[in-house]
């Protein structure tokens, strides 16, 4: 077997997973209702429950790049979590709290951050 033909199995497979994952992605967004602003919205939150939870997990003060690029990002990540929950609570009231919404479920992922936060030890 060829260097080449090796590379393009593994293209394929890159592109069947990749395929995969968007078909599943759009699947769940079918049966949701949402807008561009709020799929924009929902992944802001995401990146914002993935900053806190690592933060949480991984002692970011035992690197000092790390911990400089923490001390940088907390407090604009605080501000985003805040401001994020009242866009969404306006976009889900907006829906007149439809429970198919992506609204809702941004809800639910800052909500569950922030319990995760609130019961750190």
């Amino acid at each position: 077997m060829s260097i080449t033909s090796i590379l393009i199995n593994k293209y394929k497979q890159k592109t069947i997973l990749s395929l995969s994952t968007r078909i599943i992605v759009n699947r769940i967004c079918m049966n949701l209702s949402s807008t561009k602003s709020q799929r924009i919205v929902f992944f802001l939150c995401l990146i914002d429950a993935v900053f806190w939870l690592i933060v949480q997990w991984i002692d970011v003060y035992q690197w000092e790049i790390a911990g400089a690029v923490y001390e940088l990002l907390a407090l604009f990540m605080l501000f985003l979590f805040v401001v994020l929950f009242i866009i969404t609570v306006v976009q889900w009231v907006k829906q007149k709290a439809a429970f198919r919404s992506l609204s809702l479920l941004s809800l639910l992922v800052l909500f569950v951050t922030f319990i995760i936060l609130w019961m750190r030890e």
